[in-house]
């Protein structure tokens, strides 16, 4: 082998380790990133393994429980259309750890229909009521 040959075969291996090295600090940042992290640390603000959600805390009814599962829909009058003489509330989301967490209250549309929210599974629905021989006043029916 030439001296022009074997320098650049000296160099070729240097190349090669020193894009080995990048590649190892590369995947070395991967492994410790917490996003890929594989140990479940509910309350880190950082969606791990087996979490549905991390809101960053461990405090339930605020739509990521406290063992980071997502809170289904609920909704304070059962979504009754009739009799729609109660205001209710609907709480619901986040869905997968991402959207926004609703809360959305029963109003009224003029003065004689009522916007009535309910739960479709863990989604938010909304439906125009009239009040029929009443008004609608705070979200309500009344007579």
């Amino acid at each position: 082998m030439s001296h022009r040959a074997t320098i650049g075969a000296i160099g070729a291996v240097v190349l090669i380790g020193v894009v080995g090295l990048g590649a190892q600090q590369l995947l070395g940042k991967i492994q410790t990133n917490p996003r890929t992290s594989y140990s479940k640390t509910c309350g880190n603000n950082v969606i791990d393994r087996g979490e549905e959600c991390d809101d960053g805390n461990k405090v339930s009814q605020d739509g990521c429980n406290m063992h980071c599962y997502n809170e289904s829909c609920t909704d304070s009058d059962s979504g009754e259309a009739t009799p729609i003489s109660v205001q209710g509330t609907v709480q619901a989301g986040p869905y997968g750890g991402r959207g926004p967490f609703r809360v959305v209250t029963d109003n009224c549309e003029g003065n004689y229909r009522v916007i009535e929210y309910s739960c479709d599974g863990t989604q938010v629905a909304s439906e125009s009521v009239p009040c029929l021989g009443g008004r609608c006043v705070n979200g309500a029916c009344v007579k």
